[in-house]
């Protein structure tokens, strides 16, 4: 579940930051070097980019890496296993 919430969360940071700069998913599809079906994907959090894609979206956004990435995510790392006895 934190999977799919994470995922709709960084689609919802990639559709704000390409609002702001006024461009269609087209456009962005254009400058990222990516398929505007990709896009869409993406802001809909039916897919994640892999990490290349990530650097080519921010570029594209003019952003950094870490801003493109959604600050309010859930943590990524497992929790820790305790022993029971």
């Amino acid at each position: 579940m934190a999977v799919v919430n994470q995922a709709k969360a960084l689609g919802e940071r990639i559709r704000q930051l390409r609002q702001r700069r006024d461009l269609s998913m087209a456009q962005l599809a254009e400058l990222a070097g990516l398929s505007r079906q990709q896009i869409w994907k993406y802001e809909t959090g039916r897919d994640q980019p892999h990490v290349q894609s990530l650097r080519r979206l921010a570029d594209a956004l003019g952003v950094t890496l870490e801003a493109l990435l959604p600050t309010n995510a859930p943590p990524t790392s497992k929790p820790s296993r305790t022993a029971s006895r």
